[in-house]
């Protein structure tokens, strides 16, 4: 179950980010226990390579957010998350030329994700169940999107981020 909440971060941001979903699975496979593919734009601007890099925190930050609400102790293996996904998301830190860290990234999605725990819990349960489904079959209209002055809140993580440490 811990993997569909997993990749549900995943899908669940990177619908918010306005990307377009490929596939969704927890089969296990030579590649992990489960992804998500997603379709990003071809020419890169800084704007999407920050939302790659949230889409990339974003199974992490659902893996805690899971933690929390089971009261399992984070230092679980189960709640480590992949580590591909923490090089993914410094190539797009690195692409976006505006500074940053994972962690940064990381409390943007821990918030984001918390706020739309409801639609996260429905796409991990789907994906448990299932295993794997075609993303066409969800109603992205119903999905949350990213506010407006998400770069602001981005920023804000980044400072929040900074004084935990």
């Amino acid at each position: 179950m811990i993997v569909a909440y997993h990749e549900a971060g995943h899908a669940t941001m990177a619908i918010a980010c306005g990307f377009k979903l490929t596939a969704l699975s927890v089969n296990v496979s030579d590649v992990g226990k489960g992804f998500v593919a997603y379709q990003i734009p071809a020419l890169v601007d800084a704007a999407t390579a920050k939302k790659a890099a949230l889409v990339s925190a974003a199974g992490l930050a659902a893996d805690f957010h899971l933690a929390d609400k089971s009261g399992k102790p984070r230092s679980s293996g189960e709640f480590l998350g992949h580590f591909n996904d923490q090089k993914m998301a410094a190539e797009y830190i690195r692409q976006s030329g505006g500074g940053g860290n994972f962690d940064g990234y990381l409390v943007f999605a821990g918030w984001f994700l918390k706020n739309n725990w409801s639609v996260v819990d429905s796409v991990a349960k789907t994906l448990f169940h299932l295993k794997t489904f075609r993303p066409d079959s969800l109603d992205i209209l119903k999905f949350p999107t990213l506010p407006d002055n998400w770069p602001t809140i981005l920023d804000q993580a980044f400072l929040i981020e900074k004084t935990v440490r």
